[in-house]
């Protein structure tokens, strides 16, 4: 029997005086622009659509020289011009981070405090909670240049070094392969602008909310996120348009772990267009018993958009 390994919430907070006005640091640190600041991530944005039931969201796309990735956040408290809570969200609620970011008057203009409170195993406090005051620091640091006006103000729209980062990564090539194919009664054109619309997809792949990434172009190098789960777990897969052939095919690349390739291909057909949906997933990242289940996921997704086109009012 395996030991039993305890964890620790462990809390670590920082402080910055920022020379600039209360109304200026509070709209930085209150909305996506701050989470754009962080060491580590690259670009942060509201989502438009949230859930029905949930608070306001951020999407963060991050990239490292080991991986990418896409954290949704959401915002769980708030006094305005005082203080935000927010916390992230994922497949594993007890692993949850919570950050608290507050705003007060100061002699030398605005006292900013940044809080993360988060659980780790025991053996790793003490390393985590050192990383996470470089971390915080930065972070404020961060923040005083921009309110400072010594740096410029977080884009509201995927600057070009970050989507180079969250898009250049090879394509796979050691890679299995599964696919399903369907019939649809409609033409491919009709096929293929429920392929390329947000609601269809939305529809098709039973997420919560998708959408375009702010200043990620149409067509080819297009990203697309969709937001998935309910109750405590919510999290949200962001792929890039890698290759484009209009009313043909169009294949995209998850950003981020396993970095599967999925393809739709359209062809004319007697009775309507024939759809094949088809994954590459790479070798590294296979596990057993995936061939029947990546089977079963594409086989409903295939009917699922059948349904959809053939019977838009259902």
């Amino acid at each position: 029997m395996g030991a039993f390994m305890w964890e620790k919430t462990v809390v670590v907070e920082r402080a910055q005086v920022v020379d600039a006005s209360l109304e200026r640091v509070w709209s930085l640190l209150s909305g996506p622009a701050m989470w754009s600041l962080m060491p580590g991530l690259s670009f942060a944005f509201a989502v438009p659509d949230p859930p029905a039931g949930e608070g306001r969201l951020f999407l963060s796309l991050g990239a490292t020289s080991r991986d990418v990735s896409g954290t949704v956040l959401e915002v769980c408290d708030e006094v305005a011009g005082q203080m935000i809570q927010v916390r992230t969200r994922g497949v594993q609620p007890a692993k949850a981070a919570t950050y608290t970011l507050a705003v007060a008057p100061d002699p030398g203009g605005v006292l900013t405090r940044a809080q993360v409170r988060f659980p780790v195993a025991r053996p790793g406090v003490v390393q985590a909670e050192a990383g996470w005051r470089s971390r915080l620091t930065g972070w404020l640091a961060a923040l005083q240049a921009v309110a400072e006006g010594r740096a410029p103000w977080p884009a509201l729209a995927l600057p070009d070094p970050a989507r180079q980062a969250l898009t250049g990564r090879a394509e796979v090539k050691d890679a299995i392969n599964v696919s399903a194919e369907v019939l649809i009664g409609a033409s491919p054109n009709a096929v293929w602008q429920a392929i390329r619309s947000l609601t269809g997809l939305r529809a098709a792949v039973e997420a919560v909310c998708c959408g375009q990434v702010p200043g990620s172009p149409d067509g080819r190098g297009a990203m697309r996120y969709a937001i998935f789960g309910s109750g405590a777990r919510l999290h949200a897969t962001v792929s890039v348009v890698r290759e484009l052939l209009p009313e043909r095919s169009v294949t995209l690349r998850r950003v981020g772990p396993p970095g599967e390739e999925s393809s739709y291909r359209l062809a004319s057909a007697t009775g309507g267009t024939r759809l094949e949906l088809a994954v590459r997933w790479p070798v590294k990242a296979w596990r057993e018993g995936m061939p029947q289940t990546l089977t079963d996921v594409l086989q409903a997704r295939a009917r699922r958009w059948q349904e959809l086109i053939e019977q838009p009012d259902q």
